[in-house]
């Protein structure tokens, strides 16, 4: 079933809408398609894992190489237009008038370092002066988010629209899921980053890879996660044992709190705060790099690691769109890009494990 999972969803990623065939957003992608394939908005954080999901594409396969290097290049054009003059895109980039997104008055840092991340990841594959030119714009936007004596601060207001009444959410406050900014930054993204940037991911690093009991485990699965994929480019890449410790310990302490222990669906009936398809395949990916290294090596994540690929199965069209919470449920239905993006690298990790082979390095780095 992976196989034709992951076939279907390569070719959604790659013909549907997703990214903007036409006009002034040509190329940007977009956060999510509604019931009837069209966007709403481009959302500049997606348009970067999309790059780093073209980069992973042809890792893993060069079938259909010039269609993927195209919309990869699609994707750093609709970014190049956006950082004209140093500038950076707006978080969400409404297709029509009159939206008024609290989004759009704050810059994110994280979302700037995942765009970062695509826009390093397709070094060789695109025209290197746009790419370097958007590189050098990103790299400049995060250096005012540097706090004196401190680490990153999550957001800044726009520079173009007043401050605006912030809610309180994982995403505007700081927290352990800052170690994959860091590790973004601290590792090999082919570019150099500023010392004062430098200074502040190692202070992350310092503050949040350490035992679990200090608290670096939020509640919130989505976060939660990236705090784990962050300690998982620290230990493969400084091969920090501590790192891959605490990624197993915080990955082992998430599973827990899932019901039931038989070799069946049950084995991970996920709490509703998890069951949506972005979680499901973090968890699927984090487990599959860690049972790859030899962190989860009893029978039973074998198991449970083979749940969370059925689990996921369950959020996927015949035509490999991805639905970012269940399709059985009342409402509307979002076909979600990073959703995609995530289920797509879940499930070629988990092929590959699943049939008792290593995963390469090189595909952990394009950890989307």
């Amino acid at each position: 079933m992976n196989s034709l999972a992951v076939a279907a969803i390569r070719n959604w990623l790659l013909t549907s809408n997703v990214q903007i065939p036409e006009g002034p957003q040509k190329g940007g992608v977009a956060g999510w398609l509604d019931e009837k394939g069209y966007p709403a908005f481009v959302y500049a954080e997606a348009t970067g894992y999309y790059l780093t999901g073209m980069a992973f594409m042809l890792a893993v396969s060069r079938t259909d190489e010039n269609a993927v290097l195209n919309h990869a290049y699609r994707a750093l054009a609709w970014l190049d237009r956006c950082c004209r003059e140093g500038k950076i895109p707006l978080t969400r980039c409404y297709l029509s008038p009159h939206n008024h997104d609290w989004k759009n008055q704050v810059r994110f840092a994280f979302d700037l370092v995942m765009i970062l991340r695509g826009v390093a990841a397709v070094r060789g594959l695109v025209a290197e002066e746009p790419r370097r030119r958007v590189q050098e714009a990103l790299i400049g936007s995060l250096v005012p988010f540097r706090e004196p004596g401190g680490s990153l601060s999550p957001f800044l207001p726009s520079n173009s629209a007043p401050a605006a009444l912030v809610p309180a959410r994982w995403s505007t406050t700081p927290g352990p899921y800052q170690l994959k900014i860091a590790a973004s930054l601290l590792l090999p993204l082919k570019c150099e980053i500023p010392p004062e940037l430098r200074d502040a991911c190692e202070k992350i690093q310092s503050k949040w890879c350490r035992p679990l009991h200090s608290g670096g485990l939020t509640g919130e699965w989505h976060a939660d996660l990236y705090f784990i994929e962050g300690l998982v480019l620290l230990g493969l890449h400084h091969r920090d044992s501590r790192a891959w410790a605490l990624a197993r310990e915080s990955y082992q302490a998430l599973m827990n709190r899932c019901e039931g222990s038989a070799p069946s669906l049950n084995a991970v009936a996920l709490p509703e705060p998890a069951v949506r398809s972005d979680v499901i395949a973090q968890l699927l990916r984090a487990g599959c790099i860690l049972r790859s290294y030899g962190y989860l090596g009893e029978s039973v994540w074998a198991q449970r690691l083979n749940c969370l690929a059925q689990l996921l199965q369950h959020f996927i069209t015949e035509e490999g769109a991805v639905s970012f919470g269940r399709m059985d449920l009342e409402g509307p239905t979002h076909w979600n890009a990073w959703c995609a993006l995530f289920a797509y690298q879940a499930l070629c990790f988990h092929e590959v494990v699943s049939g008792r082979g290593k995963l390469e390095k090189r595909w952990i780095q394009l950890l989307i």
